[in-house]
């Protein structure tokens, strides 16, 4: 963002406005820094390492600087737990989809669901999957075995609905 407001202030004056923009940066940086903070006990800490230091012992302490690993005995949750999956649920939950599931699972959407937001429906990626079934295929065995997803398939739609009787186009 300060690169953009940069780049703008020196399109409009040139090299006039460096001295400018990095009085603003220094001042904006001053107006940014922690010169005083208390610690646990109260004491007000103005020294900049002190300071420093009481941050990064703060956010340490929150967010489990030492960690300690546990082990949870899991006879003490079978009288709370309702269904304890078995070995052979664990395992089919864990293992690579098929081309084969795949498929069936696509084929199973109604072709006249709402497209997503690339303007294609399910009923495209059925008629077309002689042609791109391997791919739509490694692209979901992909996502399950590295939990990650293309953000241009991981897009979000959102449609605005009046709250009105009866809505209108």
């Amino acid at each position: 963002m300060l690169q953009q407001r940069a780049k703008i202030q020196w399109l409009k004056g040139g090299d006039q406005c460096t001295r400018i923009f990095f009085r603003k940066v220094a001042m904006r940086r001053a107006m940014q820094k922690v010169f005083q903070i208390s610690d646990v006990q109260g004491t007000l800490l103005t020294d900049e390492a002190a300071v420093e230091a009481e941050i990064i012992r703060f956010y340490e302490e929150l967010l489990g600087g030492t960690r300690q690993d546990s082990h949870v005995n899991i006879g003490y949750l079978r009288p709370w737990a309702r269904h304890i999956i078995t070995h052979e649920e664990g395992e089919s939950l864990i293992r690579t989809m098929s081309r084969e599931e795949i498929k069936t699972t696509l084929f199973d959407i109604d072709e006249d669901k709402a497209p997503g937001p690339d303007g294609f429906s399910s009923g495209f990626f059925k008629a077309a999957w002689p042609v791109i079934g391997d791919e739509l295929t490694r692209a979901v065995q992909d996502f399950f075995i590295t939990g990650k997803l293309l953000k241009q398939v991981n897009a979000t739609l959102l449609a605005l609905i009046p709250k009105v009787a009866a809505p209108q186009v």
